[in-house]
């Protein structure tokens, strides 16, 4: 009789779900400024490198909080901390609207938007995965990466629209709309902390050969260690080092200034974020195939291959001609 009961997905597989759709939000929201800096200039006659120092804040809190955010998260859970994040971007998001000066970018944009987005960005997938996965850890990783790039191409052509049709201001509010009517009560609702929790083993444990049934679940490996001990290592500088030109190229250099500088050409905001939003869809392919490939071939020889490509691309970028 039990050979005939359907078999149920691992609840891992929601868990990921939920954890993709908190990726998709976090990507959405820091796709923002790109379609915001000329509006802001505009509106304000603001300088572009003043409102671009708002978004270096905010590129520099969002990797300074992965690690506080992370060892948190071994504390008190994931679930925690994904709720208090949520609440506190779909804050600063829906504040930013009503900014004044500067300052008021610099704090709410800056401040706010860095430590609640940092605190949903790389150390959440690790810890996720690492709880509810020992097998195919490379796909589940590929898939929240690909749901970060799902969070550029779907949100930076809308955002785009929304400027063009309702203002600047309208953004924010769809955006904090988002967090507090979709994503914060999914997170709320379907999130556990660990399959423990929920008396399940994480997804692949290995089962009894004399019954059949997963073995009693150990407790998960920290994906951290202490911040003395991983300096020194030097596997620690090298993916601090390569993670921080990939930051400065992707999120600091094209992701926020492709957009005002394609309309500095003549392309209407729409055209240009589309055009950004097409990095998204290749990065979609690109992390889907490279945790796919990453269960099966070293990775040091992969991210060699892949930050060479970047440089190249990036050499060539300069000579590209957007006109056309």
């Amino acid at each position: 009789m039990d050979r005939h009961r359907p078999v149920r997905p691992h609840y891992a597989w929601v868990i990921l779900a939920v954890t993709c759709l908190t990726v998709v939000m976090t990507a959405g929201v820091t796709a923002v400024p790109a379609v915001l800096i000329h509006p802001l200039e505009v509106a304000f006659g603001w300088d572009r490198a003043a409102i671009a120092l708002a978004v270096s804040i905010n590129v520099f809190l969002y990797g300074l909080a992965g690690p506080f955010a992370g060892r948190v998260m071994l504390r008190v859970g994931p679930r925690r901390v994904m709720l208090a994040s949520l609440l506190l971007i779909a804050i600063g998001v829906a504040a930013s609207t009503q900014v004044q000066t500067l300052l008021h970018l610099y704090l709410l944009w800056g401040v706010v938007v860095g430590v609640g987005t940092g605190s949903t960005a790389l150390v959440l997938s690790a810890t996720v995965v690492n709880r509810w996965f020992t097998t195919q850890r490379g796909l589940a990783l590929g898939l929240l990466g690909a749901a970060s790039a799902t969070g550029r191409l779907v949100f930076l052509p809308l955002l785009a629209t929304i400027v063009a049709a309702l203002g600047w201001q309208a953004v924010g509010w769809v955006v904090s709309g988002c967090i507090l009517l979709v994503v914060l009560p999914l997170v709320a609702l379907l999130m556990r902390d660990a399959p423990a929790s929920m008396g399940l083993s994480p997804y692949g444990a290995a089962r009894d050969p004399t019954s059949g049934s997963p073995r009693p679940a150990s407790p998960p490996e920290e994906p951290l260690v202490s911040l003395g001990a991983a300096l020194r290592h030097g596997d620690f500088w090298r993916l601090w080092l390569t993670f921080a030109i990939c930051g400065a190229t992707t999120n600091g250099l094209i992701g926020t200034h492709l957009i005002p500088h394609a309309i500095d050409q003549g392309l209407s905001a729409v055209a240009a974020a589309t055009t950004l939003a097409m990095m998204g869809l290749l990065d979609i392919v690109g992390t889907l195939g490279s945790g796919w490939i990453s269960d099966r071939y070293n990775k040091r020889v992969l991210w060699a291959g892949y930050y060479g490509g970047r440089g190249v691309s990036l050499l060539f970028l300069p000579y590209a001609d957007i006109r056309k």
